[in-house]
């Protein structure tokens, strides 16, 4: 694959969909299963930190401006962007057409915030501006490997076991956010209650540090 690196965004039982998250012009391309397979067992494809998991998980200030930004963009796609048919060109348009009439932005604005939203983890906090980024402005890492696999928000490490405390952390996140929210983001949430879980457990090493996947279960489990 060269020194392309990709995301994956949805995988059926005979097709995936991926997209480069390095080009600013990138849309959801297919890929068969079959296909996708080869590469991993022929070792072209190899899996990498995401790149973009700092933003993913980064806390954003209540009422700030990068909030604002966010949200706005979040209220244009939220309606749409657990549809499908997104990542196929003519009914995308139409829904890119009603996004326009809507809201009143250009088709560029929707396709870029659509291109942020899949490249950069598929989460509210992927629709952040750039902005808030430090270094350079616009200045990418040089790609040397593909991407394969849903964002990694997860820590090294096998995460901790979840005790009453991170419970304790797992509820509030879950009952403030993914309970009352009208389109709740697992990851947004899991986020936060890393956050949380820093300020109040501050010795707890990063490595024990609940893992998105612990998230996810506790939440099924109990919710």
């Amino acid at each position: 694959m060269g020194e392309l690196r990709k995301r994956l965004l949805w995988s059926g039982t005979e097709q995936a969909i991926w997209i480069d998250i390095d080009s600013d012009t990138a849309l959801p391309e297919p890929i068969s299963i079959v296909e996708l397979e080869r590469l991993i067992m022929e070792r072209e494809l190899e899996s990498i930190a995401d790149p973009f998991e700092e933003t993913v998980l980064r806390e954003v200030e209540e009422g700030s401006l990068d909030q604002q930004k966010r949200d706005e963009a979040w209220g244009m796609l939220a309606d749409f962007v657990h549809d499908p048919q997104l990542f196929v060109r003519r009914p995308r348009g139409l829904i890119v057409r009603g996004i326009m009439e809507r809201h009143g932005v250009t088709n560029q604005t929707v396709y870029r915030l659509l291109r942020r939203y899949w490249q950069r983890g598929m989460c509210r906090n992927a629709l952040l501006p750039d902005y808030v980024n430090s270094g350079a402005r616009g200045k990418r890492r040089k790609p040397n490997q593909a991407k394969l696999g849903r964002p990694r928000v997860v820590m090294e490490g096998k995460g901790s076991n979840v005790t009453p405390d991170i419970e304790r952390i797992f509820r509030r996140v879950i009952e403030e956010r993914l309970l009352k929210e009208k389109h709740p983001s697992i990851p947004d949430a899991y986020a936060a209650g890393l956050n949380l879980l820093r300020a109040v457990l501050t010795e707890l090493p990063t490595f024990e540090l609940p893992t998105l996947g612990q998230f996810r279960y506790f939440y099924g489990r109990e919710y």
